[in-house]
């Protein structure tokens, strides 16, 4: 007989966004269920698939533009679990900083190695589902008002009749200029990774019978197209998959796994038996394959109908919502349906050019009433989940899921209620709250906004520290943060390595928005003479004009025998880009070395007229990362400056938070976060006295002091170490 589990959500599915909705309901007081079939949490990212943590960050316009919440918790709390996470290595670690973070939820009740199978329905509403797990031959029976699907693949929506797609749209259905002209059943195909070694000593490889000759069988046809963007690598060092060798998309991605799970095996396996034993690749003796995927990880399967389906035109053109919970940025990135047997480039790509809004709209079905989807089945179009798939925007949308779900418990309501728009302003008031970034809305701050803030120390706005010359062998930018929509000169560091004068044209363009670093037209210009063998800072003096957003873009040209003094440091509202004409491609100068995200900032000085665009007060602002403007505090740590809040009238406080620096402009780390706080001095002045708080080793970029003081006058945060940054960042502070 089963048993019965009553609580008041279930969630189906461990991933990543199952994960979120159920910490996030869980912290809000929900009892949850939390059920996954597999053995270990994280779906796609744990141990047994290993893909990649990935979100908006990747390449976007906007630049700062990590998603951030409960999901970003999960990705700093597993990088710090685990160092060599970005390696692909220590997986095991890994998913024991999942487990850790569930475990200690003490209103989450896991069950792992559960899968369910089937629902029970009274009407529109689903009142039960039934799960086995086969390790210990228990049967359970899931018994809440609330359910919510992050099962990947909508096993629950499904079963209780939910309406959904599987395949693409056809291009008139919603205007989608990259959809099919007809409508098909093609998804994205499934992938294996798989991760290379070398040992000191030769290792061979024996193809298994089941895996192909890439000679005899004809397949390097298929892998080695490079129009097409299929080739196979050249070097084995840092090789962690081919994510283009991918088949399914023409079959049922569900039904056919098993078809799926043995072709991909074939070529994975057959890839390495190509290397090893064919003579194409040299010095190869030592190599070994070190981990395959025991089956394939999925892109796309259902996706539900809910009250509004989003599709590619709300993110290309960033529709506004009303009930806006979440932001994504991850390029519509499309793949062949075909797979490494398709004739189509391996994925079609299509900028977002800045950051969009996700609506709430799409993380519940029309159909079951007391049903949330969420993650990659939630209502959007294949264009759209090009886009929205990645796991970091999946995860952002699930805390917006886990909200809801408590504000349902909380007034007895269902998912669509919540849709109504003053329910919807209190979940985004509730989302920011909890660390959510919700794009183009202002938070609050709570009684900090009562505040009057200063610091003993602040810095300016300007890159001195010179690391290295890099050769200036193509047009690069400088955004400038703007205070007063006025830009008279900057000083830029260069080198003359010639004993010739070299001009340097220099460009002065608008951004295309606030918070995307991408120019759209020319305002003015200007040249910068240097003289034979020069070497130091040169301004750049502009005309007069008016600069849009804030925000201004500096196109510095290329001029042979000319190099550009660039730094490590992250001056945080000033980034720096190179350009593929007068568009801008890639963020600076990244190292080759593979796997090291490290990127280079181009060194300035003089800024005119200068402001304080570093000022204390920023942190009280309402914005938490840089848009246009940098809003946040910066000052030198060497001082271990301190930030102070004071109140003119007593307070009552209840909780105090801190945004550090977390490095939202990266999707993946090589060491720790350099910029994180890593130890702090927290005291309070209240009518009781002064209560101090040393904090030690802190890994997360949102700190959150609950507390009960009365009677507070003053806030102070001393910032005494970061990782690896001479400044002491601050974003913002809430009290509450």
């Amino acid at each position: 007989m089963a048993k019965q589990i009553h609580t008041d959500l279930t969630v189906i599915g461990g991933g990543i966004a199952g994960m979120v909705a159920a910490l996030t309901a869980a912290r809000h007081g929900l009892r949850v269920a939390l059920v996954e079939w597999r053995d270990v949490l994280g779906g796609n990212n744990s141990s047994e698939y290993r893909v990649h943590l990935n979100g908006a960050a990747n390449a976007n316009a906007s630049f700062y533009a990590r998603e951030a919440g409960i999901v970003d918790e999960i990705k700093l709390s597993v990088f710090h679990q685990n160092p060599r996470y970005n390696f692909k290595e220590d997986y095991d670690l890994t998913d024991m900083a999942f487990l850790s973070l569930i475990r200690a939820e003490k209103n989450i009740s896991l069950f792992l190695g559960t899968a369910a199978y089937a629902v029970e329905m009274d009407g529109d509403r689903l009142t039960a589902v039934h799960a086995r797990k086969a390790r210990t031959e228990e049967e359970f029976c899931f018994l809440s008002p609330l359910y919510a699907d992050a099962s990947g693949d909508g096993v629950v929506a499904e079963r209780a009749g939910a309406a959904y797609r599987m395949g693409r749209e056809a291009r008139t259905e919603y205007n989608e200029s990259l959809a099919p002209e007809t409508a098909d059943s093609h998804t994205m195909g499934s992938c294996i990774l798989f991760t290379v070694g070398k040992a000191d000593h030769p290792v061979p490889f024996i193809k298994p019978d089941f895996a192909y000759d890439y000679q005899k069988d004809d397949i390097l046809k298929f892998v080695e197209r490079p129009d097409t963007g299929r080739s196979l690598p050249k070097k084995l060092d840092g090789v962690d998959g081919i994510w283009w060798l991918s088949i399914g998309g023409m079959d049922n991605t569900i039904k056919d796994s098993d078809k799926i799970d043995l072709e991909l095996k074939r070529l994975v396996y057959g890839f390495w038996d190509y290397v090893k034993n064919s003579g194409a690749y040299e010095n190869t003796e030592n190599y070994y394959l070190k981990w395959v995927a025991p089956a394939p990880a999925r892109r796309e399967s259902r996706r539900f109908i809910g009250d509004y389906v989003l599709h590619q035109n709300d993110l290309i053109e960033q529709t506004e919502f009303y009930d806006r919970v979440a932001t994504g940025g991850w390029s519509i990135d499309v793949h062949d349906p075909g797979g490494v047997y398709g004739s189509l480039a391996t994925s079609t790509f299509a900028r977002v050019h800045g950051l969009y809004n996700i609506p709430y709209r799409i993380m519940y079905t029309k159909d079951v009433e007391n049903l949330f989807l969420c993650g990659r089945i939630a209502s959007m179009t294949h264009i759209a989940l090009g886009s929205l798939r990645v796991m970091q925007t999946l995860g952002a949308m699930a805390q917006a899921v886990g909200t809801a779900a408590y504000l349902c418990k909380r007034d007895g309501l269902l998912p669509r209620d919540i849709a109504e728009p003053t329910r919807t302003k209190e979940m985004q008031t509730i989302l920011q709250r909890d660390g959510q970034y919700i794009k183009d809305l202002c938070e609050d701050v709570g009684i900090a906004a009562k505040a009057t803030v200063t610091a003993s120390k602040t810095t300016a706005l300007e890159n001195t520290h010179t690391d290295c010359l890099f050769p200036l062998s193509r047009t690069h930018v400088l955004a400038l943060p703007i205070a007063n929509d006025r830009l008279t000169s900057v000083e830029i560091g260069f080198k003359n390595e010639t004993d010739k004068e070299r001009t340097i044209s220099v460009r002065l363009f608008a951004a295309r928005r606030q918070d995307a670093y991408e120019g759209e037209r020319a305002l003015t210009k200007t040249t910068i003479t240097l003289p034979p063998r020069a070497d130091g800072f040169f301004p750049a003096v502009f005309d007069a004009c008016d600069i849009p957003h804030h925000l201004a873009l500096i196109y510095i040209d290329a001029c042979e025998g000319v190099s550009l003094y660039v730094t490590r440091e992250h001056m945080v509202g000033a980034p720096c880009f190179v350009t593929t004409g007068d568009r801008i491609s890639a963020r600076l100068f990244r190292d080759e070395e593979p796997k090291v995200h490290q990127y280079y900032a181009i060194c300035f000085r003089s800024l005119t007229p200068q402001t304080d665009l570093y000022a204390p007060e920023n942190v009280i602002n309402g914005w938490q990362r840089p848009i246009a403007l940098p809003n946040m505090w910066r000052a030198p740590l060497a001082s271990q400056p301190t930030l102070t809040l004071s109140f003119d009238e007593p307070q009552d406080v209840e909780e105090i938070q801190i945004l550090f620096n977390g490095q939202t402009e990266s999707d993946h780390f090589s060491t720790v976060v350099d910029t994180l706080t890593r130890e702090f001095t927290l005291t309070v002045e209240h009518e009781g006295g002064s209560t101090i708080t040393e904090v030690c080793d802190n890994y997360l970029a949102l700190y959150r002091h609950a507390c009960a003081y009365h009677g507070v006058r003053k806030i102070s945060i001393t910032v005494k170490d970061a990782y690896n940054s001479p400044y002491a960042d601050i974003f913002s502070v809430k009290v509450f």
